[in-house]
């Protein structure tokens, strides 16, 4: 058997506190029961937004490393 690393991006839009409350609840249930670890993009959800439209945009083409991890 093989391993394989992939990513997927999900999004939630909400219009409301108390949807999105829900709404991340049942983000992180399904992501559990599909057994996928789930990253929460704090503070960077215009980029995410991007990568998940289909577009060809790809993360880790905007990704920058702090430079103690790039020496």
């Amino acid at each position: 058997a093989s391993v394989t690393r992939f990513a997927v991006v999900t999004t939630l839009t909400v219009t409301d506190p108390d949807q999105l409350r829900r709404g991340c609840a049942a983000m992180r249930n399904l992501h559990a029961s599909a057994r996928l670890v789930m990253h929460p993009a704090y503070g960077q959800q215009a980029a995410a937004f991007s990568f998940g439209l289909g577009l060809g945009v790809l993360a880790c083409d905007h990704v920058t490393l702090p430079k103690v991890l790039t020496e």
